[in-house]
């Protein structure tokens, strides 16, 4: 998978994890998010 899917999918589990209010891997797939930004930009 491209980085771009890649992100796409950690972007979609962060938001399935806020609908579910789970603070912990919403935090974690941030920080995921955050990182591959940081790679890619």
């Amino acid at each position: 998978a491209t980085t771009i899917e890649f992100r796409g999918h950690l972007k979609a589990q962060h938001t399935d994890a806020q609908r579910h209010g789970d603070i912990d891997r919403q935090a974690a797939y941030a920080k995921a998010i955050d990182t591959l930004n940081d790679t890619v930009a």
